[in-house]
């Protein structure tokens, strides 16, 4: 106790400062600052723990693991979490079309030898086909996911329409399913789950991709070609898609940027080039690119979910959807890239469809979508596979497909015309005349 002179003479006490109650805080506020320093400690082992997850993914940019997520209401990302079914009545997710072939005759057999022009070439004169292209292509979410995935169970390359080859034509409808039928040394097309070459095989397509990454995958194409014989892969003939897009357009949503036109069209133009100087007889059928409402606004127009996208970009991706068409056809247009062994032809498959895909009654067929209303369902795919195959063997200038025709699960397929019986590029479309090759050049 600590003692001080009064006025009178004499001391008195001068109370102690009680540290405990006049400067320790209130046990509230010891507690929210001991939670708010762990959730911060937390979310600094989140953080390092995400930079080295998204940081193992050989070869991807910051941009391309952005867009990752690849639709307004999907995080493609690896996860465990399980997918959010809502309300969306998927009862046929997993469920496919078979196909039926009624076609006979010349038309759908092999060319008696070996075609030694590309636009004589039949269906059955297929022997390697392949892809490049984003998660689309490799079938993400294609099937009926169970409690808890990782990357390789989102992909089921199996079931994609232009590279998957589950099952037989009978019983699942994909376009290799269709070629296989008739050429049955048919190879390349994918198997099962996963982005591994067993699986996928010539499926050369990687989730999240921009159409920058296709000069990579033409690269990626070239070298796994190399594991099969080399006396075939020069003297058979192969059909080659392509289809990207889905991400750059994305991009405008996400970022406000995509990619240009003239880009788009450099990346895919080096690609095909690489492909054609190192993959000799190939056709490449170049998919066009699909409609806003048909794809990224599925979602809202179905189940009226949010819908989180930057400022105009409807209007932007419209557009820009419109000049990655233009592109395509200015690709096919180039003779440089054609010639007596190589064709790039365009396919129609989604031009014409402007809303989300309808029922016969009108309403909306929410089973053609995945569960991210975004990518296609196993049945989706299925129903894609059979316009392909039908634009495949349509005459250029002649292809199209209707709402109506891509909802219709009907099971027959569509036959080569007789009297022209190839898979169809702009030289045969014109009354089946085989063009003279001396005025073309090689690409550059």
């Amino acid at each position: 106790m600590q003692l001080e002179p009064n006025m009178k003479g004499g001391y008195q006490e001068i109370p102690r400062l009680d540290l405990s109650k006049t400067r320790r805080p209130s046990f509230a506020v010891r507690w929210t600052m001991r939670l708010l320093i762990l959730a911060l400690f937390a979310s600094m082992i989140y953080l390092g723990y995400r930079y080295i997850v998204t940081s193992s993914d050989e070869g991807i940019t910051d941009r391309e693991r952005a867009a990752l997520r690849e639709g307004p209401t999907e995080d493609a990302k690896t996860t465990t979490k399980k997918p959010d079914r809502g309300t969306r009545p998927h009862m046929t997710l997993d469920q496919p079309i078979p196909g039926k072939m009624n076609c006979n005759g010349p038309s759908i057999r092999p060319s008696a030898k070996t075609p030694t022009d590309v636009n004589q070439v039949r269906p059955a004169d297929i022997t390697y086909i392949a892809a490049l292209g984003d998660s689309i292509t490799t079938g993400s979410l294609s099937y009926d996911l169970p409690a808890e995935y990782n990357d390789d169970d989102r992909n089921f390359v199996g079931n994609s329409f232009d590279m998957g080859g589950d099952g037989g034509l009978e019983t699942h409808l994909t376009l290799p399913t269709i070629l296989r039928h008739l050429n049955p040394a048919l190879v390349g097309f994918s198997m099962g789950k996963g982005l591994k070459v067993e699986n996928a095989a010539l499926n050369v397509a990687f989730p999240g991709r921009w159409s920058d990454d296709f000069p990579r995958q033409a690269n990626e194409l070239v070298e796994r070609f190399k594991a099969y014989p080399a006396a075939s892969v020069q003297s058979d003939w192969k059909l080659i898609h392509f289809f990207i897009g889905t991400n750059d357009i994305t991009g405008i949503c996400r970022t406000n940027t995509g990619t240009p036109k003239e880009e788009y069209k450099a990346f895919l133009r080096e690609a095909i080039v690489t492909i054609q100087k190192n993959i000799p007889r190939s056709i490449i059928s170049l998919i066009g690119m699909w409609n806003l409402d048909f794809q990224w606004r599925a979602a809202k127009i179905i189940f009226n979910t949010t819908y989180k996208c930057s400022g105009g970009f409807e209007e932007k991706a419209t557009q820009r959807i419109v000049e990655y068409r233009e592109a395509l056809n200015e690709l096919a247009a180039d003779s440089s890239l054609q010639s007596r062994t190589q064709s790039v032809v365009v396919q129609r498959v989604f031009d014409d469809l402007i809303t989300p895909l309808k029922k016969a009654d009108g309403s909306y067929d929410s089973n053609f979508y995945a569960t991210d209303v975004f990518h296609l369902s196993k049945y989706g795919n299925s129903l894609v596979a059979k316009q392909l195959w039908k634009q495949l063997v349509q005459p250029v200038g002649s292809k199209k497909t209707t709402n109506e025709e891509m909802s219709d699960n009907d099971p027959t397929l569509a036959c080569p015309d007789k009297d022209c019986p190839f898979i169809r590029t702009i030289a045969n479309s014109q009354n089946c005349v085989i063009p003279d090759y001396s005025t073309t050049t090689k690409p550059k």
